[in-house]
């Protein structure tokens, strides 16, 4: 009887063992993600995704900047369970153009008091709109817009604009849409935006 207990308890073990190396790769991938969006450079301009597979981890997404998309891949890296690093996050096309519809965009979408629960702390302060208005002038990499954390995140490339992130409703993912699309400049806008609690 007492040597059947062992058994039973090592077959329970195996069992279980593997749920535990199911668990291993969304830890892994939740601390490279993580490490990723603590980088200083991210921005509401950029968006990173990942998948975690055997020890690779793949980044996709959209970088504004090289030094940004570098700084990703350098962060995941610090992940422990990651053993290589895949970087495919695409380099967005740097241009003036798209840099002032980046600002328009901000500024039509956590301006607006519908959704300004979005942006890092609230409401966008005086200060805040003024730097914005005065950005034009020092380039966006002169002024800090867009750092943190973002609910909503504005990607544009040649004109065209695809929100990604996560709201809390439906009403405010098409009015993120409709403030965006009415923009002067704008060739095209992909909704891309998740609402929560919905597939």
């Amino acid at each position: 009887m007492t040597r059947s207990i062992p058994v039973v308890l090592a077959g329970l073990l195996a069992l279980c063992m593997p749920a535990l190396d199911a668990q291993q790769p969304d830890r892994a991938l939740v601390e490279a993600m993580r490490n990723v969006y603590r980088v200083t450079s991210y921005t509401a301009f950029d968006w990173v995704s990942a998948n975690y597979l055997k020890g690779t981890l793949t980044l996709a997404g959209f970088a504004r900047t090289q030094r940004f998309k570098q700084q990703a891949e350098e962060a995941a890296r610090k992940s422990s369970a990651v053993d290589e690093v895949v970087n495919q996050i695409e380099l967005l096309p740097a241009g003036q153009g798209d840099d002032n519809l980046r600002i328009r965009a901000y500024t039509a979408i956590y301006g607006s008091a519908g959704l300004e629960r979005y942006a890092p702390g609230g409401q966008l302060t005086s200060a805040a709109l003024d730097e914005l208005a005065n950005s034009g002038r020092f380039g966006l990499d002169g002024a800090d817009i867009g750092r943190g954390p973002h609910g909503i995140h504005i990607i544009v490339n040649a004109a065209r604009v695809l929100l990604l992130g996560d709201v809390k409703t439906r009403s405010d993912r098409m009015m993120a849409e409709g403030n965006v699309r009415t923009l002067p400049g704008v060739l095209g806008v992909q909704n891309q935006l998740r609402v929560a609690g919905q597939k």
